[in-house]
């Protein structure tokens, strides 16, 4: 005798964001972020320069596109020191994972691995019913 299971895409959709969502919720529970930006300087290579060096590109295009408005380098320093100073500020996050036991691991990747299944395999069978 073969058993018929009936598929609820709607309970699989929701069962599986539910283990999608506890999964990374407890894996991002273990980690560490940790930014050397706001520290007073920022190694490149073998050189440290000070944090605020960064910001002279973005004040000085600001007073000078506030002085002549219509000039386009004034912009483009602008930009570019708004751009240099996100570059920085990401290049200089270290995030690292806590040391954990293996089924941890486990749990978090088969909540993580199984609740996408899961909520994909919904989404694809509401999307053939239509």
């Amino acid at each position: 005798m073969k058993l018929k299971i009936k598929e609820n895409k709607e309970m699989d959709f929701l069962v599986g964001i539910i283990m999608l969502a506890i999964g990374i919720i407890m894996f991002v529970g273990n980690i560490y972020v940790r930014s050397n930006f706001f520290s007073g300087r920022i190694g490149i290579g073998n050189v440290y320069v000070g944090t605020g060096v960064f910001t002279i590109p973005l004040v000085a295009g600001l007073v000078w596109m506030f002085l002549s408005p219509k000039k386009t380098m004034p912009k483009i320093i602008t930009i570019v020191g708004f751009l240099l100073i996100i570059i920085i500020a990401v290049s200089s996050i270290s995030i690292r994972v806590s040391s954990i036991p293996l089924y941890k691991w486990i749990i978090m990747l088969v909540l993580i691995i199984g609740g996408g299944i899961l909520t994909l395999r919904a989404l694809r069978l509401a999307g053939k019913s239509k």
